[in-house]
């Protein structure tokens, strides 16, 4: 396995990454599987077994516990066009919508709707090929390590969407060498894994999105707009973590570039969004822009304070300096509230100001240190 490849496939090693990424992102790659400690590469992991012929997907309503399904698998072509659906009852080693070994992977899915999955979920996977376009549906049922998107190459709008079952370990939206404009998105399910990842790259991590407006995590999951092999050698760019809920508990918020609050319709004064296990905040206010919305139904007050991130510590937050953000949804805020932001011992608090924002600016966010 060349250099590249081994670097990717020890993204699933629990071994493989304590000293060799910065410390403050240490928990990002703590547990990658659930099961153990995993080495894996596309095609040492799915091996040949059910293979079904696009459009016609592969349906698992069954025990297959030693078996993996691919919608489509090529060694030389592209894979394009692959559906694996795990329905009740179902019960397969692992599902890849398509995989193709040297060439490019696209326009595949997986839709979990029951039974479970054992080891691994792709939306699509290559050796060597772009992988592209590829989704990851859940709606009930149980899963491990889920993937919209792998590559040793790149990956590119790839999609992990849940609403519903469990994932018991790490969730990616895309992965690869160059990783962008992959998203996860995440309205209900149960997550007791470690990372939840929207782009994992090794030279460009750009745009991808983590978006979360429900479900119930358990206090090990990390959340990351991005994470990498060696991040001092990966240019970042637009990775955004959306969060549209309240009262998290969760082990760390990691690296990303944007990190936006979209503040529900239900959270009242002294409510906390994000309460963090670890000692730190994994992700660097100095190099993060934070904003924060509300929307037009807010219960929210002039005066009132919301605590964006409750942690131990916020060390980062230290020289932390104003940051402008506009470019959150602006149908998911309301244009009528103004926030300040400050940093209160170990708090990140938001301050609302209800009134009109001169120039058409969704909001306006800045750092203080709090005496």
């Amino acid at each position: 396995m060349n250099s590249k490849k081994q670097r990717l496939a020890n993204f699933f090693s629990n071994d493989c990454y304590h000293g060799r990424i910065p410390s403050y992102r240490a928990t990002v790659l703590a547990v990658a599987v659930a099961a153990g400690c995993l080495t894996v590469s596309p095609s040492t992991v799915l091996a040949a077994d059910i293979v079904g012929t696009p459009p016609t997907p592969v349906i698992i309503d069954s025990d297959h516990s030693n078996d993996v399904a691919y919608g489509v698998k090529k060694t030389d072509n592209n894979a394009e066009g692959g559906v694996v659906e795990v329905r009740t009852n179902g019960k397969i080693s692992s599902a890849a919508g398509g995989y193709s070994e040297n060439s490019n992977t696209k326009d595949n899915q997986v839709n979990v709707s029951g039974g479970e999955v054992l080891v691994l979920v792709f939306g699509g996977a290559s050796e060597n090929g772009v992988v592209e376009s590829n989704r990851v549906n859940i709606s009930s049922g149980k899963t491990n390590t889920v993937m919209g998107g792998f590559s040793n190459n790149d990956s590119v709008n790839n999609q992990v969407s849940v609403d519903g079952g469990m994932v018991t370990g790490t969730l990616i939206g895309g992965a690869g060498s160059t990783v962008r404009d992959n998203k996860v998105n995440i309205s209900g399910g149960t997550f007791n894994g470690a990372a939840i990842i929207a782009g994992y790259g090794e030279i460009i991590i750009a745009n991808n999105h983590l978006t979360i407006s429900g479900g119930s995590f358990s206090d090990t999951v990390t959340l990351h707009g991005y994470g990498a092999d060696n991040i001092i050698n990966v240019t970042t760019g637009g990775n955004t973590i959306n969060l549209k809920i309240s009262g998290l508990t969760i082990e760390n918020i990691g690296g990303t570039d944007n990190l936006h609050f979209y503040l529900p319709n239900h959270v009242q004064n002294g409510d906390t969004v994000v309460t963090l296990k670890n000692v730190d905040a994994g992700m660097d206010a100095r190099q993060t822009n934070i904003g924060v919305c509300a929307t037009a139904d807010s219960a929210l007050n002039d005066g009132d304070s919301i605590t964006l991130i409750n942690a131990q510590s916020l060390s980062t937050f230290n020289n932390a300096v104003p940051n402008f953000t506009d470019n959150m949804t602006q149908a998911d805020c309301s244009p009528d509230y103004q926030f300040t932001l400050e940093k209160v011992d170990n708090k990140l608090i938001a301050r609302v100001t209800k009134t009109a924002i001169p120039n058409g600016r969704l909001f306006m966010s800045s750092f203080e240190d709090g005496e």
